[in-house]
């Protein structure tokens, strides 16, 4: 073959390849569309079949239920969406439970099985979790057992020959996994496959189900694995527990138990006994005496749970709070097994006050009367400090829920976020947390009054109720109330905003790598620590560090400013850049030119009367609220944001007859007097 015909086959064939791969990216597009219409559904079908289904009306297993209900559980009624989510699982349907903290979502699984028998296998992700559930079980005279590294090889064979067993032994195990050792065990799973084949798996639970999402807050990649149990063991029920799940994590969560058909059951997320609150995180100093300080004034000889950052954290926090008078101990994945059951003991029978943990205490707790969690730092997300608060108050009454903030704190949780599998997503969900902290949302460009804290919450769940008007809401509710206002105004700090842009915009034209707090001391101090102001004309900053934290923190949310994460051998570290929106801001003047009264420019806001410190938030706590008054709709609070530079007060107008228990938002009959 001559050089010319080479080159025509070679044409024809690299144009007969891109046709194929056209076609081929045609029809993959072709099979994602069928999938989602046949995913679309599918949801459908499950919807209208929840919608058809009274789950409450009666069954030919109530009165078994009731019965096993008192006599091994000592439960009298039920809670709500208890006994529907019982009957859709006893129906033998696919369940997904998304029930708040302390509403009892083991019972699902846990009393088929005590009315029942068989083999139902359960996957957690915390070791010290299920051996809490196995010990409380067995004490209620219910075959549980632990299969895990630490199961010793006689327990493992004597588990190993119940899954073996024939169905007519009629065996009886209640068995606790983690995902990792579900996925990593080929023995495991081998004899699964024998109770299966003999007919003695009745049931699967999933609990921690967001685990399985990268959505979610706690994503644990061995999660994603569960999902060959659906494949597996075909027609066994799977129930899917957790107390933190948007629509988009239950959908995934969906996706990846295979249970596109499951019965959803979700429960209202308010914790009306909770109050929230977030404080001004003191210096390294003075810390640990100020929560000790706190704990003694407020919380003298009650339970609580203090939670750190890290390990080290955790334990040096707890021996400084006992050093100072307080029964502190700490708990954290570093510890062995026997010591954290000795923890845990201590403080669920009062020997110890106050448990200083990672994240890695918590889940599935049974001690209901825990008065205070303390956040010693942010969490790594909203849906991860919902759940976490969510440890107290489970026995109905008061109690308080306080988040420490600090800039700092931003950059070491952010840089910890950063080695996330899906990091964006892991960042975004961070940010909602400062935000929370921040008294604002995802989509506020400018928030003009101070968000409820627990509304912040309800939009993590869709809420779409009224206002919420009783005096322990939270700290921006008790504010107004005490005030006498009907919202707490913002502090317009653009200006500021502006000379800290204009600083972080020539360190990343001179590619230098600044730090936050770096940025911070520059801007406010003189001397060598000014040189991040040298050759502009920014001033030094007069706001007090509070205010200019503030600042910093609502820039980053609002992608006016953003981080840029630097990897070294041994660390991450935290620079900031200018962020996606930073033009929106340094051209604030032309922006209003072009846009005129039609549109809002972006402006940077902040509610600095909000953060109080822990001793100001001790005797705040200790005077009783004097009234209610009526929540400020954030639509018709366009203006009610504080000049910075004016005198005088703000004065507004708000209905006088408005009723402080309706559940529609009251409207000032005014704007806000400048």
């Amino acid at each position: 073959m001559d050089e010319q015909s080479r080159q025509a086959t070679l044409a024809r064939l690299e144009s007969e390849a891109r046709e194929l791969y056209t076609q081929y990216q045609a029809k993959k597009a072709q099979i994602a569309e069928l999938q989602s219409e046949q995913a679309r559904e599918e949801r459908e079908r499950a919807r209208s079949f929840q919608a058809a289904v009274d789950w409450l009306a009666p069954r030919e297993w109530d009165a078994d239920c009731v019965r096993v209900a008192q006599k091994v559980f000592g439960i009298v009624s039920f809670r709500p969406l208890q006994r529907e989510a019982l009957n859709a699982f006893l129906a033998g349907n696919d369940v997904i439970a998304v029930l708040p903290t302390g509403l009892g979502k083991s019972l699902i699984f846990q009393l088929p099985f005590a009315l029942n028998g068989g083999i139902v296998l359960v996957v957690s992700p915390l070791i010290s979790l299920m051996e809490d559930q196995v010990l409380s079980l067995q004490a209620r005279g219910l075959s549980a057992k632990l299969l895990c590294s630490d199961t010793v090889k006689h327990d493992v064979n004597r588990i190993y020959a119940i899954l073996a067993a024939d169905a007519a032994t009629q065996p009886r195990l209640l068995l606790y996994v983690t995902p990792e050792r579900l996925a990593k065990s080929k023995m495991l799973m081998n004899k699964l496959q024998r109770a299966f084949a003999n007919g003695i798996l009745r049931a699967i639970a999933i609990d921690e189900a967001h685990c399985c999402s990268t959505w979610g807050h706690d994503f644990r990649p061995d999660y994603t694995k569960v999902g060959i149990l659906r494949s597996q063991f075909p027609g066994v029920p799977i129930v899917a527990l957790t107390a933190t799940a948007s629509a988009r994590v239950v959908e995934e969560i969906k996706q990846m138990l295979l249970i596109p058909s499951a019965v959803v059951f979700r429960g209202l997320f308010d914790r009306p006994n909770l109050f929230y609150s977030v404080c001004h995180k003191p210096n390294k100093a003075a810390i640990v005496s100020e929560i000790a300080a706190l704990i003694k004034r407020l919380y003298e000889g009650q339970s609580g749970i203090i939670y750190c950052f890290s390990r080290k954290e955790s334990s040096l926090v707890a021996g400084e709070l006992a050093a100072l008078g307080i029964k502190a101990a700490p708990y954290h994945a570093q510890m062995d097994v026997a010591a954290r059951s000795n923890v845990y003991r201590a403080w669920k029978s009062g020997k110890t006050q106050v448990v200083v943990a990672t994240i890695a205490f918590g889940l599935g707790i049974d001690k209901p009367d825990v008065r205070f969690v303390i956040h010693h730092t942010m969490s790594k997300s909203l849906e991860s400090y919902y759940q976490e608060s969510g440890r107290a108050g489970r026995d109905g009454k008061e109690a308080d829920c306080i988040v420490l903030y600090s800039l700092s704190d931003i950059t070491r949780v952010s840089t910890m976020v950063a080695e996330s599998p899906n990091r964006n997503v892991a960042i975004g969900l961070f940010y909602d947390m400062i935000r929370f902290c921040l008294g604002m949302t995802r989509g506020d460009a400018s928030t003009r009054v101070a968000l409820c804290r627990r509304r912040i919450l309800g939009g993590l769940f869709s809420w779409k109720g009224g206002a919420f008007t009783h005096e322990r809401c939270c700290d921006v509710c008790s504010t107004r109330n005490l005030s006498g206002r009907p919202a707490i105004p913002a502090v317009d700090r653009t200006t500021e905003a502006k000379d800290l842009l204009h600083m972080v915009l020539q360190a990343h034209e001179a590619d230098e790598k600044v730090t936050c707090l770096s940025f911070l001391d520059a801007w406010s101090s003189t001397g060598k620590n000014a040189s991040a102001r040298r050759g502009s004309e920014v001033p030094r900053c007069t706001l007090n560090r509070l205010e200019m934290e503030l600042v910093t923190g609502s820039m980053l949310v609002q992608g006016v400013l953003a981080e840029f994460f630097y990897y070294t051998p041994y660390s991450i570290i935290s620079y900031l850049i200018p962020g996606p929106k930073h033009s929106v801001l340094s051209r604030l003047e032309d922006h209003a030119e072009r846009c005129g009264s039609a549109e809002r420019p972006c402006r940077i806001v902040i509610f600095p009367s909000l953060l109080r410190g822990l001793h100001e938030h001790a005797q705040a706590s200790s005077r009783a609220s004097p009234h209610v008054v009526p929540i400020v709709d954030i639509d018709a609070a366009a203006d009610f944001i504080i000049d910075a530079d004016a005198k005088q007060d703000v004065i507004i107008d708000a209905d006088a007859d408005a009723d402080s228990d309706s559940d529609q938002l009251a409207r000032p009959s005014k704007r806000a007097h400048l």
